[in-house]
């Protein structure tokens, strides 16, 4: 059998071999608690419904090798510990493997190491929808579909009663916690407090008792009902917090800590033996960079956003593969824990006092082939690294007697000096230990009751229920209700909300609101539900009382507006810009159950087209004047990126308008082409932020405004003003005014489409935190930028002007089409002096180019006097391209602008 570091090429040869491993790798996965490697087992998941029709591009031909097809059909293959089959029970090749398989193998090993007194972490990684939140947590019937956390929360409290049975003189203790990692910030899922009104959390460290949290809540629990309780009221916590649709929750990370005591005595402070342990089942986020739409390919690709997170414990895990693969020879060198704070959590789990294994869960499917390489290639790397752990059996006694002899040294030795913040900090941090190994374990008890209560009350303040409450809750069980719809599976369905018969359900942020959310877009009283018959459900918009205006509501990707509606199973119901929701009706029970985890929040998306606003027709009336030369099926899919694009564009409108309300920021959509490219270049997507200008310098300059010659551009279609209401006078500057929708405005700065992507996610980042610091300061008005995060609304950057697709043809341009374009390859950064000078000349030569054939059109209004593959025999084309020359002569000099 082949080493486990041996790897066939595409072509069929094996490539260069790597130094002999430290331990072989047998067909059968060895028990992690002989080696302190860390166990690395690849998971290939069922296709799901979309990917149906598509080539498994995976093969599993022994259980610890698998081979990647690529388009050619080349095999690459590699060796893992263990290589999960779980794609088709039809081709089990080397055997099918279900929940039970995950448990028995890998469940069972982590809970006996647990018993015996050793740190375990499993933590799964893979490209969201992979399949690794199915291993870990499970389906929806947990019955049948449960994952390695609830199998293992229910085994290690039988294992124990067990254990109690055969030496009645042991006792144990449970504690669980649960820690969400957003954007770099800790949430403690398990405090019913609501989010930003509970105390921010830090990673601390301890050289003796290692890495934890103070403050995070270690729910004392006595049975593995009370731990799922605990579980779910975490997920549903994590559900609510996502106030942008589509972004949070797959880029969080979760951290569940089953922590397990066993003493031997009847005197807890003096046991006769006491073994200490940590289950650590770690979630992360999705790994890949960029998501897949099914609109129109690269334009609306999400996740513009690199999660700095993953990207940190891949360098993490590169430091210390490198490090172990040259037997030490690399060991002191540098590695990045304390860059992020999901690396810092899980510092002991990949070198300190832990036996850890990495699910990676992979995709059979080809379109998902780059994706399932970059996991291979991750867990490639975390094979190679070794954990030191040992058995915790240290008493609380002698922890606590410690912890305050360091203490009382701390105080000796900073003498006046203790008032120092350092020093502060270090005590702080001795005397919580001291409060975590010192408290009674039955006051733990009590006070978790008393939490768990906060908890149900923060459920039902919310509108929240489960399920399987509707009789509890004495409600017909053929109640209707909605239910929320998430890109990260796991928190499909987390929200359900009842809808009573006959009963006025209003939804919105205000406290009188029967279902009470809050979010981007969400106002004090958006809409009224009432339930007929059961059947279905009518909905009725609410306009606000103050501007009359009525809130965003969409019916399966359709605006409702002001008109009342009926929702029907299975439609999709979303609500502002923050949830998605879809209706059940359990008296469909056909429709109801064929309710699948394919019901994702993704799916939903390509539908959400705002094609009635007024842009859009703009951009369709543009569409069709340009189609002749692009090509019918180009310029529908462009029509249809555009579509897409505008609600983005207004949620930036949206948080800019409540974050910057004083700023009257503007975003719109535009589009720009070619204009070394034009006639192959299809139409490119972006965005302009404008400023409005204030009510008062209006009104002054209206009284002093003269009338302006209004024949000047008299035989000109003036494309670019319709489309985006800039001026029409060529001669005027890009940053003089300009009037949108009745406004006066000043042009702030241009991003390419990515770049607004980029700069949205940021958007999103900063709303949430500005809703979180106003729930401690209802009286912050307005955000605004701090050290640490950086303004999303700034002025064009480099990294704005390198992605702009006309200045990348100053170096790319080859005449053929716009392919070459959308690279952003051989761009040199402006801090050498002579490429920047060479940049701002090459710019200067374009902008003369294009101001001589704009005047040449503008005179003739014919393509005559233009390049020979720039001629027509339309002269409304002709027109429309001297309109297009100016829209790309003010690129140039934005461009210009910002490399001076």
């Amino acid at each position: 059998m082949a080493s486990r570091r041996s790897r066939t090429g595409a072509g069929g040869e094996a490539e260069a071999s790597a130094p002999a491993p430290r331990r072989s790798r047998g067909a059968a996965p060895s028990s992690s608690a002989d080696s302190n490697n860390i166990k690395v087992c690849i998971r290939v998941r069922p296709f799901i419904e979309r990917e149906k029709g598509e080539k498994c591009i995976v093969e599993m031909p022994m259980k610890d090798v698998m081979r990647v097809l690529d388009e050619d059909g080349n095999a690459q293959t590699f060796n893992y510990d263990r290589c999960y089959w779980s794609h088709s029970r039809e081709d089990p090749q080397n055997g099918f493997a279900d929940q039970n398989t995950l448990m028995s193998e890998l469940g069972m090993e982590l809970l006996n190491n647990s018993i015996r007194g050793y740190n375990d972490t499993l933590f799964a990684y893979g490209q969201t929808g992979s399949g690794k939140t199915w291993s870990v947590i499970g389906g929806k019937d947990m019955n049948l579909d449960a994952g390695l956390l609830p199998r293992m929360v229910n085994q290690v409290f039988q294992m124990l009663a067990q254990r109690k049975q055969e030496e009645p003189d042991w006792t144990f203790q449970i504690r669980v916690s649960y820690l969400e990692i957003y954007n770099d910030k800790l949430r403690d899922l398990l405090n019913p407090i609501k989010q930003g009104q509970d105390k921010s959390l830090e990673v601390r460290q301890h050289p003796k008792f290692g890495i934890y949290v103070p403050g995070l809540t270690e729910s004392a629990s006595t049975s593995s009902e009370e731990v799922m309780k605990l579980m779910d009221f975490g997920m549903k916590a994590r559900s609510v917090a996502a106030t942008s649709m589509n972004d949070r929750s797959s880029r969080s990370h979760c951290i569940f800590t089953v922590s397990v005591t066993q003493i031997k005595g009847d005197n807890p402070e003096k046991p006769l033996s006491l073994l200490r342990s940590k289950i650590n089942l770690v979630d992360l986020a999705g790994s890949e960079r960029q998501k897949k739409t099914n609109a129109s390919g690269d334009r609306l690709k999400e996740g513009a956003q690199i999660n700095q997170s993953l990207t940190n414990l891949a360098l993490v895990i590169h430091a210390l593969a490198k490090s172990f693969t040259n037997e030490g020879k690399n060991a002191n060198d540098f590695v990045p824990f304390r860059n992020s704070k999901l690396t810092y959590l899980l510092q002991e789990s990949l070198v300190g006092n832990s036996k850890t294994v990495m699910i990676a869960a992979v995709s059979p499917a080809r379109s998902n082939y780059d994706e399932t390489m970059s996991t291979l290639r991750f867990a490639n790397s975390v094979k190679e690294i070794q954990t030191k752990a040992i058995v915790n059996q240290e008493a609380d006694a002698d922890i606590i007697a410690q912890l305050k002899a360091e203490i009382k040294a701390l105080k000796g030795e900073g003498g006046a000096a203790v008032s120092d913040a350092g020093t502060q900090e270090q005590l702080a941090m001795l005397n919580d230990l001291v409060g975590k190994y010192g408290s009674n374990f039955r006051q733990e008890v009590e006070a978790a009751q008393q939490m768990e209560q906060m908890r149900q009350q923060a459920l039902v303040d919310m509108g929240l229920s489960g399920k399987g409450m509707a009789t509890a809750m004495n409600m017909n069980p053929n109640t209707p209700y909605l239910m929320n719809v998430a890109d990260d599976p796991s928190l499909t369905g987390c929200l359900v909300y009842f809808i009573p018969i006959n009963e006025e359900v209003t939804i919105g942020s205000d406290a009188s609101c029967t279902i009470k959310l809050n979010g981007l877009g969400i106002a004090p009283v958006m809409c009224q539900l009432v339930n007929f018959n059961h059947t279905r459900v009518h909905v009725k918009p609410v306009a606000d009382p103050e501007t009359g205006k009525y809130g965003r509501l969409l019916r399966n990707g359709r605006a409702i507006g002001s008109t009342p509606t009926t929702l029907e199973a299975r439609d999709r119901f979303m609500i502002g810009r923050s949830f998605i929701f879809k209706l059940v009706v359990p008296l469909q029970k056909e429709i109801s159950q064929s309710m699948t985890e394919e019901d994702a929040i993704g799916d939903h998306l390509a539908e959400i087209m705002d094609n009635t606003s007024e842009e859009f027709m703009q951009a369709k009336a543009f569409v069709e004047a340009v189609a002749s030369r692009i090509g019918e099926e180009a310029a529908n899919n462009f029509l249809a990126s555009f579509a897409q694009a505008i609600p983005l564009v207004q949620e930036g409108n949206d948080i800019s308008a409540e974050l910057r309300k004083r700023d009257n920021l503007l975003l719109r959509l535009d589009v720009v082409t070619d204009v070394m490219g034009y006639e192959g270049s299809e139409p490119m997507l972006c965005v302009r932020l404008w400023k409005k200008e204030p009510a008062a310098a209006k009104m002054k300059r209206v009284f002093k405004r003269v009338v302006q010659n209004k024949k000047m551009n008299k035989h000109v279609f003036n494309i670019a003003a319709y489309l985006t209401g800039i001026g029409t006078d060529p001669n005027e500057d890009l940053y003089t005014d300009a009037v949108i929708d009745g406004h006066r405005c000043q042009l702030i700065a241009l991003w390419s489409w990515r770049s607004f992507l980029v700069r949205l996610a940021g958007m999103r980042e900063a709303y949430d935190d500005f809703k979180s610091a106003q729930m401690l300061n209802p009286r912050l008005a307005s955000w605004s930028p701090t050290s640490d995060n950086h303004d999303p609304w700034g002025e064009v950057s480099y990294l704005d002007v390198r992605q702009s697709s006309t200045l990348n043809n100053l170096y790319q341009y080859s005449g053929s089409d716009s392919s070459s374009s959308s690279s952003s390859g051989n761009l040199l950064p402006p801090s050498t002096p002579a490429s920047a000078r060479e940049v701002i000349d090459g710019l200067r030569q374009r902008l003369a180019i294009a101001e001589k054939e704009l005047l040449q059109a503008r005179q003739r209004s014919e393509l005559n006097f233009l390049p020979e593959k720039r001629k027509s025999k339309k002269p409304q084309e002709a027109k429309m391209l001297a309109q297009e020359l100016l829209e790309e002569l003010r690129v140039m000099k934005a461009e210009l602008h910002a490399w001076k």
